[in-house]
């Protein structure tokens, strides 16, 4: 009577594994498609939302835009501006610019000065994913993040760029 299962360990043959680029690629192609919820890009932005606490505004219509940011980076932030007494106080530089096109995207980012440390890193505070480039769709992004930080407007030594 046989008492244990008989293991094989012999590779598998060569001609399963993939021979090329192409076929890696399209190998990797499938295994993302399986792993995915939805073939669907804005119910995927939505699942995102509701799992992660990183995006906290979207608006699907009439254009789209995401407003990301991370709450304990938003803290920083704050606490930086609110750190110093009035004489001690060096200026934080807050800097905004669009410098992404990715294909029918832009994300535009919201960058400040982190004066705590020497040198003072540049970091990252938000960011918005957008379908274009108007003038109402920035508005709403800083709408939105001056509700979650509204210590900026009456800061003396907030430098905006």
């Amino acid at each position: 009577m046989v008492n244990t299962a008989v293991q094989n360990t012999a590779p598998a043959p060569i001609t399963s594994a993939p021979r090329n680029v192409e076929q890696i690629r399209n190998t990797k192609k499938i295994q993302r498609n399986l792993a995915r919820l939805s073939h669907y890009a804005l119910y995927n932005v939505h699942e995102l939302a509701y799992d992660s606490n990183c995006i906290h505004h979207i608006v699907t219509y009439p254009v789209l835009s995401v407003i990301c940011y991370n709450p304990d980076l938003v803290e920083v932030f704050n606490s930086l501006l609110s750190s110093f007494t009035d004489q001690d106080k060096p200026t934080v530089t807050v800097t905004y610019d669009t410098p992404f096109n990715l294909g029918d995207f832009y994300v535009s980012v919201l960058l400040f000065r982190e004066t705590e440390f020497d040198p003072s890193p540049i970091v990252p505070l938000a960011f918005l994913l957008h379908e274009r480039k108007l003038q109402s769709t920035h508005d709403e992004f800083f709408s939105q993040s001056a509700s979650c930080a509204l210590r900026w407007i009456t800061q003396s030594t907030l430098s905006f760029i």
